[in-house]
């Protein structure tokens, strides 16, 4: 996470970030009518600081192997990135069931579409999948009737985006380790699997380190 720094395309205070002090009514508030661009960023400004503050510790730990409450001591910061992903998901979700004509439903997937895609300029995968994966839950992509009402174009950047999440991630760890540049904001899910896989368990004894350590070096052979 340190080498997200100076560097990144936005920082609080700067013109890109600002935003109005004004207060919204939850009942009145129009996300539609609100700047999928400027949304993307502020959301990119919070996944920033929440992945900076994650400790080399906690990834040693391997502590989102545990149950709560010993979880949240071993890898708070950790634990607040990766739940922000489950709410943003969840949001995603609920904006789009919430409404109850078949066109107001589209609109929503179409707005967060563009949002993906900004969110994707960023280089924010933690958030762009999010996003994604909120879409891609049964309770909507069963709405077959309002994805017919989504332009086809938007479709294909959907599937395309879904396509990521295949083949144990393949695409997605090609995209953050080899085609785009730093600074970024990663999936730490894929991390995380790759730290189980081939990092011995803090609290094993010696023999049953060798064990779990080759055990887990055999698939990359």
């Amino acid at each position: 996470s340190s080498g997200i720094n100076a560097e990144w395309p936005l920082r609080p205070g700067s013109p890109q970030s600002h935003v109005s002090n004004k207060t919204y009514d939850p009942n009145l508030f129009n996300l539609l009518k609100l700047s999928p661009d400027a949304l993307a960023e502020q959301i990119t400004l919070c996944d920033l600081k929440r992945f900076k503050s994650i400790k080399d510790d906690e990834l040693k730990s391997r502590g989102w192997e545990r149950k709560e409450p010993e979880k949240l001591k071993l890898i708070p910061n950790i634990y607040k990135f990766t739940s922000s992903f489950n709410q943003i998901s969840y949001w995603v979700a609920g904006e789009i069931l919430k409404e109850k004509s078949v066109k107001l439903r589209a609109d929503k997937i179409s707005y967060f579409l563009k949002m993906s895609k900004c969110l994707e300029h960023l280089q924010n995968y933690h958030s762009l999948l999010a996003v994604v994966l909120g879409m891609n839950l049964n309770a909507i992509y069963r709405l077959h009737m309002t994805w017919e009402h989504v332009a086809k174009k938007e479709r294909v950047i959907f599937k395309s985006y879904v396509a990521l999440t295949e083949n144990n991630w393949r695409l997605l760890k090609e995209k953050q380790t080899l085609v785009c540049p730093l600074p970024c904001i990663p999936h730490l899910g894929v991390y995380l699997s790759e730290i189980t896989g081939i990092m011995p368990h803090p609290k094993l004894s010696k023999k049953e380190k060798s064990t779990d350590c080759d055990s887990a070096l055999i698939p990359l052979l």
